[in-house]
């Protein structure tokens, strides 16, 4: 059942990164200002929203698989999570109140006070759903935790859309939404072409808004469902703090070296330029997706097993995640290295200069894609600490790139810097984990398969060149004959696997019985379907845990 879940997570991600694609085009076509103050604002916050989780999510999941009375547990979550989101809007806010006001301090020009603000409320937004979508990925509901991200992803891409009608409407373009826009224009009194810092907060309330629907439609599930829910106890939040704090601090660090790349861009530059580094970055991250499918389902599993004492059925997870992981990530890797610059144009031609930048962060979502698992791992076995010395060394890692790569008064490689700094941090992190790991997984550097695998690729990618330079790089600027020579690639690569015999008769079974269309349908079905009756705990699901509370 984790293959079909991980499927479902994977295909929710890859409808919503087509769906995001579509969105990213009206995103680029904005002034790189308004991508670049967003994300600068965002990755700012983001950093400052470590406060709102100080690492209780996995506390949740780890100890209700364990065993934990769900009732009591759900409601010690939600009241330390409505806590720390009070404390974060009151920091955020009030900091910067005091920047204005007190010290009469603004804002760099790298974003805005209204962007600052929005982006205060996406967090505050998300920081109380992700409530829900814990309590769904405690019990792995896939399919419901699954449904409120596809329930933001629609509703924020429709809002970006409506966003970019309205500011083009207002700088004499033509936009798809014409008739919603000039209405908005209307409506609203606005006689004046919108800014670039009007698109960026036009583009903050559209990502705003698919946070709140997504949370409310989050609350419906957990009431449909009947997730149970009792009375807060203070005995729960000492057990979830002796494995939060730890977690915290893990989690901190994550978010730090996350964002860090984009927060140093705006401090030492303009907007712009963090515009520059997020769109290819954006561009990719539908190919983080394969890890995402995965390692959001291994983590109570690996709790689950850890505490029935079953590693030797955690070491067979682990291989078979990283050899499929690996197998599907590949050749989407080849084909955006060859065709990075195609890849681009199809968004907006004016970051086209960035597909080197796109190349170089190929390497870091290869080693964090591969890590992923391993990292669940350190998690599901309650050794955070391993995690925080990685943290300390990944921070340190990229602050010391950037410093040395990205300022004007150092070598000045800007976009090209924080990308080289965060390829590096990751290729660290994988080094890291597998030796961390090696005692349950044993010390498989290379993962199973992973020789065959890149001697696959390596063939497709000289095809894929040749084919580029002998047709023409302008050949493959429409979208469909980019989709072709990835149709065409992807079954070269498969063959390859079959003549290398890394592609066995078994693993055809597998993802036939994966890709059952009636199989999946039902397996939906029956988890969106209301049963009237409670969700029966985690911890009871498989075999009674004795395990640690």
């Amino acid at each position: 059942m984790i293959g079909r879940r991980s499927l479902l997570i994977l295909l929710n991600n890859v409808l919503g990164g087509f769906f995001g694609f579509f969105a990213l085009k009206f995103v680029l076509a904005l002034p790189p200002g308004s991508l670049g103050a967003y994300a600068w604002a965002s990755a700012t916050l983001g950093i400052a929203a470590l406060v709102t989780s100080f690492g209780f999510p996995q506390a949740h999941i780890k100890r209700v698989n364990e065993g934990r009375d769900e009732a009591t547990a759900n409601a010690t979550f939600f009241l330390i999570k409505l806590t720390l989101t009070t404390i974060f809007a009151v920091l955020t806010l009030g900091g910067y109140l005091v920047w204005k006001l007190v010290l009469g301090r603004g804002f760099t020009d790298a974003t805005t006070e209204p962007i600052f603000v929005t982006c205060v409320a996406i967090y505050v937004l998300l920081s109380l759903r992700q409530f829900f979508d814990t309590v769904f990925l405690t019990h792995q509901h896939t399919a419901r935790a699954e449904s409120v991200l596809f329930v933001d992803t629609v509703t924020s891409v429709f809002s970006v859309v409506v966003a970019y009608s309205l500011w083009a409407v207002t700088n004499g373009r033509n936009p798809p939404l014409a008739g919603v826009g000039e209405f908005l224009v209307a409506s609203w009194g606005i006689d004046r072409p919108l800014t670039a810092d009007d698109a960026g907060l036009l583009l903050a309330l559209a990502y705003c808004l698919g946070r709140g629907v997504s949370l409310v439609y989050a609350g419906l599930q957990f009431l449909v469902h009947r997730y149970p829910l009792s009375h807060a106890r203070r005995d729960v939040y000492d057990s979830y703090k002796v494995l939060g704090f730890p977690l915290a601090i893990v989690a901190g660090l994550g978010v730090l070296y996350a964002n860090i790349d984009r927060f140093f861009l705006g401090y030492f530059h303009e907007a712009a330029e963090v515009a520059r580094f997020s769109a290819p970055l954006q561009i990719l991250t539908p190919m983080l997706f394969v890890s995402t499918a995965v390692s959001t389902l291994l983590f109570p599993q690996f709790s689950r097993l850890d505490a029935s004492g079953a590693h030797d059925k955690i070491r067979l997870q682990i291989h078979q995640s990283q050899r499929y992981m690996s197998m599907l990530l590949l050749p989407m890797l080849v084909l955006a290295f060859v065709f990075a610059r195609e890849g681009i144009n199809i968004f907006n031609e004016q970051y086209v200069d960035q597909a080197n930048v796109l190349r170089i962060l190929l390497v870091y979502v290869f080693f964090s894609v591969l890590a992923s698992p391993s990292r669940m791992l350190l998690l599901g076995l309650g050794r955070p600490r391993r995690l925080l010395l990685l943290g300390l060394i990944n921070v340190v890692v990229v602050t010391a790139l950037i410093l040395v790569l990205v300022p004007t008064w150092a070598l000045d490689l800007r976009s090209m810097g924080a990308a080289i700094a965060a390829a590096a941090a990751s290729i660290i992190t994988y080094v890291y984990v597998k030796r961390q790991t090696r005692d349950v997984v044993g010390a498989d550097y290379v993962p199973r398969g992973l020789v065959r695998q890149l001697v696959a690729a390596t063939l497709v990618l000289a095809a894929a060149s040749a084919v580029r330079a002998s047709l023409g790089a302008e050949t493959f600027h429409p979208w469909y004959a980019l989709v072709a020579a990835g149709v065409g690639a992807g079954l070269l690569y498969v063959g390859l696997l079959f003549l290398l015999k890394e592609f066995r008769k078994e693993d055809f079974d597998f993802f036939l019985d994966l890709l059952h269309p009636g199989k999946m349908a039902g397996y939906v079905g029956d988890e969106m379907r209301p049963t009237g009756s409670e969700p029966r705990s985690p911890g009871t699901i498989d075999q009674p845990s004795k395990g640690k509370q």
